[in-house]
């Protein structure tokens, strides 16, 4: 997302569904919204550079990990919905349809079969197992910025680098230096437009008369893939 307006448009909606979500929540007695832990949250991000989020912010979780604006009130191995109705740990197992477990994250040399484990670590799933392992730190070998304390690793696309400064992508492939492919696709008075990058699905953005209405994320993260002629996430 490039300015404020591109992350309004596509949290917006978001917003919408997890404000329901957070009631019928707090009507079921599973978690109790926090205010005060909320605007503390806003008031840390609003001072923060781009750099400075991009180092804490991973693909695998909805935001800061110590950003917690719900208080959870269900204890391990009772129902939820989300990680944020436990007391700590996470929902295992939950889907839109139903209710899973809370369970404790795992720790280093724990196994991590769900892809999750406690913070300062992360899942390892080059063995015969996947189990919890240390984030590496600046200077270690990396081929992810998942595998780096920084968040940031200097592996080109599919090669391998060393931990370092997170990179923040703006969309401009003329800068970013992940982006893998870009491709658009015009529809009379509207266009798709996307771009892939190392990590994560096609990103792509839903304009009409050059004005983008609404953003879209396929799912696929085949470099080869032409999504254009696949895309249906566009109205």
């Amino acid at each position: 997302m490039a300015d404020a307006t591109d992350c309004e448009e596509f949290y917006g909606p978001r917003r919408v569904e997890f404000e329901r979500g957070v009631a019928g929540s707090a009507l079921a007695g599973r978690s109790e919204w926090d205010g005060e832990a909320a605007a503390a949250c806003v008031e840390r991000l609003n001072a923060m550079s781009c750099q400075e989020y991009a180092a804490q912010r991973r693909p695998s979780s909805a935001g800061l990990s110590d950003c917690r604006v719900l208080t959870g009130k269900v204890s391990p191995a009772g129902k939820c919905r989300g990680d944020g109705e436990c007391i700590r740990g996470f929902c295992r197992g939950a889907s839109q349809w139903q209710d899973g477990t809370c369970a404790v994250l795992p720790a280093v040399g724990e196994p991590c079969p769900d892809n999750r484990c406690e913070d300062g670590t992360r899942c390892d799933w080059s063995g015969e197992k996947p189990l919890c392992v240390a984030l590496s730190g600046d200077g270690e070998p990396c081929v992810a910025a998942s595998e780096c304390r920084s968040n940031g690793c200097s592996a080109p696309v599919f090669g391998a680098g060393v931990c370092g400064e997170p990179r923040v992508c703006d969309g401009d492939p003329g800068d970013d230096e992940d982006v893998i492919a870009v491709c658009a696709q015009d529809r009379g008075e509207r266009r798709v437009q996307c771009t892939l990058a190392s990590e994560g699905p096609w990103s792509c953005d839903c304009l009409t008369n050059g004005t983008v209405e609404t953003h879209c994320s396929p799912g696929l993260t085949d470099p080869n893939a032409d999504v254009c002629n696949r895309l249906n996430c566009c109205p």
